[in-house]
């Protein structure tokens, strides 16, 4: 039984590939349209593979005898990939004997090689690429990365290697700056306890909807931020009371007050109540000093100056 596979990245139609899970004996077609976000300079390579001809990944730090790991894996990830199959390709890079030893996906394999898959999809690279490069790739590729990950995975990023935001972008192929200086600029100014509620589905806050809640003042935040999460505000919504409010500022801006009177002509460019009155205590305090001391009217500036 062959099968013809393609991975749609889920950024370009909202939707995951309908994989199915091949059973013992089946062989699987390669598929002709690798993932949009292969990084095409790393020559990375797609095909199907059995789970015991992959190498696991090096140690990461991650306890994989901790029960909670275990429990994940079992009740949350296999059931999924016994519905719908493994979503994303393992990646991995050739070694020097010739094995695929993965630096991502080591559990994906831990389940295929509990539940008797006869392949999976792996992504192979000639040789390890930078970590960077391929975490930031392995992680795109996922589609329960939340936006507040990435956004820590920028930060961390730029921090260890001391990269600007330009630098970053420059260096890790896939990531726009736009992108990036707007997830940045909510994940400083928004509420904490909604960085997690930031994403796409009912009770969450969109990240566009995010950006644009850090135009308000901070003390308004958190109340958009409810807004949102009970359905009471969308971004169009909330971008149309931004773009308001900036043109009622813009428009409220006094307009230059020009004063005339026998000849003498005064333009205020920025009136203001207080200012106004500062500016004819000024004025009034020269004219005295003008008259007290009797001098020319070519002097009334410099008085003005330095009243």
């Amino acid at each position: 039984m062959t099968e013809q596979r393609s991975y749609e990245h889920a950024a370009r139609n909202g939707l995951q590939a309908p994989l199915a899970v091949p059973c013992l004996g089946e062989t699987v077609a390669e598929t002709a349209v690798p993932p949009p976000t292969l990084d095409r300079d790393l020559h990375a390579k797609f095909s199907y593979d059995p789970p015991s001809s992959l190498v696991m990944p090096d140690p990461d730090g991650r306890d994989r005898s901790d029960p909670r790991y275990i429990d994940h894996r079992d009740m949350v990830l296999r059931p999924d990939i016994r519905k719908r199959g493994i979503q994303v390709p393992l990646l991995a890079f050739l070694r020097k004997d010739g094995r695929k030893q993965l630096f991502e996906g080591g559990t994906r394999l831990e389940s295929a090689l509990l539940d008797g898959l006869a392949e999976v999809p792996v992504m192979t690279y000639a040789a390890m690429p930078d970590r960077r490069k391929a975490t930031f790739l392995a992680n795109e590729n996922r589609l329960d990365w939340s936006p507040a990950e990435r956004g820590h995975f920028y930060l961390d990023t730029m921090r260890q290697e001391g990269w600007t935001q330009a630098l970053m972008c420059r260096n890790i192929p896939g990531l726009k700056p736009s992108r990036v200086c707007k997830t940045l600029k909510w994940l400083e100014d928004l509420p904490e306890q909604y960085h997690d509620k930031v994403g796409e589905g009912d009770g969450f806050i969109p990240e566009r909807g995010a950006y644009t809640v850090c135009d308000f003042p901070a003390e308004q935040r958190a109340d958009l931020c409810e807004k949102f999460c009970s359905g009471l505000m969308t971004v169009d919504l909330l971008e149309k009371l931004r773009d308001k409010i900036k043109g009622d500022v813009k428009n409220a801006k006094a307009k230059p007050l020009k004063l005339k009177c026998d000849g003498v002509q005064m333009v205020i460019s920025n009136p203001t109540l207080n200012g106004i009155q500062a500016f004819a205590e000024k004025l009034m305090a020269a004219i005295r000093k003008l008259t007290k001391d009797n001098d020319s009217i070519d002097f009334l500036g410099q008085r003005l100056k330095g009243a």
